[in-house]
């Protein structure tokens, strides 16, 4: 993130919450991806090799910005984020 803000309300915890929540969802879509893998030589084979690229891109720069952040994968911490979701 080149931009920057001051945030006043949405502190590093709500981030942190809101990133995991994102994660959460990233990661349900690539095991949808990976439910259904596609053999090479169908048809639609490179779109589904490219949104499966591109969601463990998203992923990782999820990944990347929860833990600059000092978020841990904690289970009580992802618990709270998935049972809020739903």
């Amino acid at each position: 993130m080149s931009e920057s803000y001051e945030f006043k309300l949405f502190d590093d915890k709500l981030k942190k919450k809101y990133l995991l929540s994102q994660i959460f969802d990233g990661e349900v879509n690539l095991f949808q991806i990976l439910l259904a893998p596609l053999d090479p030589q169908h048809p639609d084979y490179e779109e589904w090799k490219y949104q499966l690229e591109e969601n463990k891109k998203v992923l990782k720069q999820l990944m990347d910005v929860y833990e600059k952040l000092g978020g841990t994968y904690d289970l009580q911490e992802i618990r709270n984020v998935i049972n809020n979701a739903q």
